[in-house]
């Protein structure tokens, strides 16, 4: 006999002398998780006066090839529903489909019910947009698996009949394949349920997949903490990708405490294996001793790494440690060569660096008109400061015609968005009546802002 932590229901069908209810006092969407033989299922389901229905075909479809089967047949002249245990389900379509709330449709199933040939009056079955929905328990002593209840997570548990024959590899891909197509189609309730057979027999990639429905709440409700989980064990097992998501998970606290160090270890691993994500944020990680010490050097020599491989981000760093020439020698030339083939590929951050180049005229020719289109294509998408730059060509005319209520509205949305600089000049600006109306309040506050975050500039102006 199976022992188990959750105590199992053994008296299933407490009414079932009960006849078929005539209406139902309250139904919602059902928050309860399911389990088959511990795998997780995403499906439709519904609380009905207290008790959880779920669609009859979607359990048989779960239930499939497990010791408790069965087969669920229609006929439309008998408005008759026939149950036979210990068959193959043969699927009808649209089984673990994920759609809207069909709650306001419910209604007492008027169909007949047999079982094995037998009539079973006493099911408590509703119809809801269209399909049936039998109450979870009276399905279990009526088909013989085994339902209990984990209030800790609130989950059902179904167990099947005897002993779960174990898999063969061939039979898990099988089950792989059939998960990660139903993910790619979106049809995100047939995902989880066999990418999770096949995560649980140790499948890498099921893993992942398994992972990235957690992690998106795809199919399922989100949750790092499960993400993590799959991330990891398909990490261990040696998937760059997956060991560059753990590290992610590791950076941003996701499922995980937060641990710049772990993280860095991580994308270790899978930086040496070639995956490019993992690459770029162990550069950034050794630019800026996040769990390491800081060394431009390695930053440099990862960035480049992943660089060759055209990730746009890495070309972007790499560019800025050339401008700068920390971690290799200094070249402006080459810094706006990597920046070229970023902004080649859409990077904003490289736009707003050829820009600046171009204004100040490193690696370039001086060209301001240019420096005003690279900051203009930068847009939102740049750095906080990007429109004050653009802000202040057409403040002073260069390389744009000079426009000072356009300068004022720039300038003002980088120090809306905590540019300091921005900050200080719109105090200038409301001051003055440089662009906008004078308004000496506004301007002080402004200045304040910038004061803050200690520009001396701003601070002088609050001392005079």
């Amino acid at each position: 006999m199976r022992k188990s932590s959750i105590a199992f229901v053994s008296s299933l069908a407490l009414c079932l002398a009960l006849s078929v209810p005539a209406q139902a006092a309250n139904v919602v969407t059902s928050a309860q998780k399911l389990t088959v033989d511990g795998v997780e299922v995403a499906c439709e389901k519904y609380n009905i006066d207290g008790n959880n229905y779920f669609k009859l075909r979607d359990l048989a479809y779960v239930l499939n090839g497990s010791g408790s089967s069965f087969q669920v047949g229609w006929d439309a002249d008998k408005q008759l529903v026939s149950i036979t245990t210990g068959q193959t389900y043969s699927e009808a379509g649209g089984e673990l489909g994920l759609g809207a709330d069909k709650s306001a449709s419910a209604q007492p199933s008027g169909q007949t019910v047999e079982v094995n040939g037998a009539s079973r009056a006493d099911l408590s079955v509703y119809n809801i947009g269209g399909n049936n929905f039998f109450r979870l328990r009276d399905l279990g002593e009526a088909l013989g698996f085994e339902v209990g209840y984990d209030a800790g997570t609130n989950t059902a548990v179904i167990t099947s009949k005897g002993t779960p024959a174990q898999p063969d590899a061939q039979t898990v891909e099988t089950w792989y394949k059939t998960g990660s197509a139903a993910f790619d189609a979106e049809n995100y309730g047939t995902a989880v349920f066999w990418l999770g057979k096949a995560a649980a027999q140790g499948h890498e990639e099921g893993q992942h997949y398994l992972a990235l429905c957690y992690d998106r709440g795809c199919g399922v409700k989100q949750d790092y903490e499960k993400a993590f989980f799959w991330f990891l064990k398909a990490a261990e097992q040696g998937s760059s990708v997956c060991q560059f998501d753990v590290g992610l998970c590791y950076s941003l606290g996701n499922g995980v405490g937060q641990d710049d160090r772990e993280a860095t270890r991580w994308y270790q691993k899978a930086a040496e294996q070639g995956e490019i994500g993992a690459q770029v944020n162990l550069g950034w990680n050794y630019e800026y001793g996040l769990g390491v010490e800081p060394d431009y050097k390695k930053a440099a020599e990862w960035y480049k790494k992943a660089a060759e491989q055209g990730n746009a981000i890495a070309q972007t760093n790499l560019g800025h440690l050339y401008l700068n020439g920390t971690g290799v020698p200094q070249s402006a030339t080459t810094a706006v060569d990597y920046f070229s083939k970023a902004a080649a590929q859409g990077e904003p951050y490289a736009y707003y660096n050829l820009g600046w180049c171009n204004e100040n005229g490193y690696g370039v020719s001086q060209n301001y008109a240019k420096a005003a289109e690279w900051y203009q294509k930068a847009g939102d998408n740049g750095p906080a400061d990007n429109w004050y730059r653009l802000g202040m060509l057409y403040l002073s005319g260069k390389g744009v015609t000079k426009n000072e209520k356009m300068a004022t509205e720039l300038i003002r949305k980088s120090a809306e968005a905590g540019y300091a600089e921005a900050q200080y000049q719109l105090g200038l600006c409301l001051e003055t009546g440089q662009g906008v109306e004078k308004d000496k309040d506004e301007a002080l506050r402004w200045y304040r802002l910038a004061a803050e975050q200690g520009n001396a500039a701003a601070q002088a102006k609050l001392k005079s």
